[in-house]
């Protein structure tokens, strides 16, 4: 068997020209039946460029390519033929082979490809500006659809631990995964009420837009979610807290490891993080970045655009290390900028868009 450790014991395989001058490798015997070739055969690889020379990788096993064979690819197919008794390996046109197997998106999945990576906040803004979700739920809806809103909206001066981990398990990304397993659903979610709002605007032939676009936004934070646990080593999970009394807050919740974690004085190499993104009103957002590690020792930054809050927060700087003192946090740094936060990049990358996720 050929392997990477011995490619420089391998004869290199002899370049040669087929019909059409196109660029083919022909096999020793031995060579091709260590790979296990058959005729007609299309097989995929990878070209790994090396000091000593390139080498075609196929699965577990390896082929010192001579020079000038593939040049400048990273990856090629190749048709297995049989030339005067000889097994020949003949370049394909990838893009050409990859436009023949192509075929026409669902709608369902065009929906997830636009959705992922996409995290907004403008209709979630606009539909949960304080008091407007409730009345456009007295106007439309019943009185299920308003118990369950009740449910939901928090209060800003009686804000609990248990009220944000109900928001987190009502998120969606938890309760819907029951549905695969085909259990009931035991709560509510936010994304419930607003389907519930949409159906009944929808009956009565309203614009429901708004709804929609919000309900594109939440879905887009649980696409979020999963797709941090598929493409990154880092844990993330993104929702919203509504407020009966105050702007709309987006959280994500999240974990580094190792290095991606980035500071010391962490026994595990790992980091919590939480991060929040705070409208004050229409024009003005504050945001949060707590990190906290295996040693509670504590990181806050903050960035507050608003002259009269970020005073405020200035002057309390030490009766909140007191505080986190109180509960055995060590506040190790805290800092305040009177300035917006720079925006985030996407948090899925270009290579993880396409990628079919059932929840």
């Amino acid at each position: 068997m050929l392997t990477s450790e011995s490619v420089n014991l391998q004869p290199r395989p002899n370049l040669v020209y087929v019909e059409g001058g196109v660029n083919a490798l022909r096999l020793a015997p031995d060579q091709a039946k260590s790979l296990g070739l058959r005729e007609g055969q299309i097989i995929n690889g990878v070209v790994a460029n090396r000091p000593d020379g390139s080498v075609l990788m196929l699965g577990a096993k390896s082929l010192a390519l001579p020079p000038g064979f593939a040049s400048g690819q990273t990856a090629v197919s190749l048709l297995v033929s049989m030339v005067g008794g000889q097994i020949v390996l003949s370049l394909i046109d990838r893009q050409q082979q990859t436009q023949s197997k192509q075929r026409t998106p669902t709608g369902a999945e065009q929906r997830f490809n636009r959705l992922l990576g996409q995290v907004g906040s403008f209709h979630l803004l606009k539909l949960l500006e304080p008091s407007n979700l409730s009345r456009m739920i007295g106007r439309f809806g019943g009185a299920e659809e308003q118990q369950s809103l009740r449910q939901l909206l928090l209060t800003s001066n009686s804000l609990t631990a248990s009220q944000i981990k109900r928001a987190i398990e009502g998120s969606g990304v938890f309760l819907e995964s029951q549905l695969k397993a085909g259990v009931e659903l035991q709560g509510i979610s936010l994304k419930s009420v607003f389907l519930a709002l949409q159906q009944l605007m929808r009956s009565r032939q309203l614009d429901a837009s708004n709804i929609g676009g919000a309900i594109e936004e939440l879905e887009a934070r649980q696409l979020e979610s999963l797709s941090s646990q598929l493409g990154n080593r880092a844990l993330s999970l993104s929702w919203v807290l509504p407020f009966m009394d105050q702007m709309p807050v987006f959280l994500s919740l999240g974990k580094k490891f190792g290095d991606d974690a980035g500071t010391e004085g962490s026994e595990d190499g790992s980091i919590w993080y939480v991060d929040l993104d705070i409208p004050i009103k229409k024009d003005t957002r504050c945001a949060v970045n707590i990190e906290l590690n295996s040693a509670s020792n504590l990181r806050i930054t903050a960035w507050i655009p608003h002259e009269g809050l970020f005073r405020g927060a200035v002057q309390h700087k030490d009766d909140l290390s007191k505080l986190l003192a109180d509960a055995g946090l060590l506040a190790e740094l805290i800092q305040f900028y009177p300035t917006p936060r720079a925006p985030k990049e996407d948090a899925v990358s270009t290579g993880f868009k396409g990628l079919q996720v059932s929840v």
